[in-house]
């Protein structure tokens, strides 16, 4: 009985069967489409484009074979059911702020409605919205500071109408750094929030 397998772009170990058939689906988020190398001996097949297809015969052949429209539309329909059961790609926005305050830069601020109506748009199980502070100052001080910016970007998302309880607001002081600087030095990339929704 032929085998087929889809793949949307990775190294693929293939069992031996009468006929395999290997096909890559682009993601289903964003088009993108991965790279696959089929392999059996000697023999090996790129496939990186969408719906590129590879066949495996009983005999160790591999040829790259063209898939017909139909074909590709079977696929589609086949391959939509599990598709919809992955979930949705992990999505990091980031925001920026002035030095020692809760006030977002111009940009932004300008950039400020827009990330909340993506995500509150989203289907999402879990976002987690973590500050971050600059290294000047002691370390209690901005981690106090990171949770206070964490905690308005949080109110701002409820305020969208995501249920609170599937947002979470942490701050994290200097501790983890977007651009790395010595110590007491101003760096706007490092005062932020990301709000990442799952």
């Amino acid at each position: 009985m032929p085998a087929l397998f889809f793949i949307s772009g990775c190294c693929c170990f293939v069992p031996v069967e009468a006929e395999t058939t290997v096909v890559v689906v682009p993601s289903r988020h964003d088009g993108h489409v991965g790279a696959v190398v089929v392999t059996r001996g000697k023999q090996q097949q790129l496939l990186n484009t969408a719906y590129a297809s590879a066949r495996l015969g009983p005999t160790g052949q591999v040829r790259q074979v063209a898939l017909k429209p139909r074909q590709i539309e079977e696929i589609r329909r086949t391959f939509a059911a599990a598709s919809e059961a992955l979930p949705p790609r992990v999505m990091t926005y980031k925001l920026y702020f002035n030095f020692a305050s809760e006030d977002l830069t111009v940009d932004s601020s300008r950039t400020l409605d827009t990330i909340l109506t993506e995500v509150a748009g989203r289907a999402s199980a879990e976002i987690i919205v973590t500050g971050h502070s600059d290294s000047p100052g002691t370390a209690e001080a901005n981690v106090a500071l990171s949770q206070r910016r964490a905690e308005r970007m949080r109110q701002q998302i409820i305020a969208r109408g995501v249920a609170g309880d599937i947002v979470t607001a942490v701050g994290v002081g200097a501790r983890d750094p977007e651009v790395q600087t010595s110590d007491d030095v101003e760096e706007e990339r490092n005062r932020r929030v990301e709000i990442t929704v799952r």
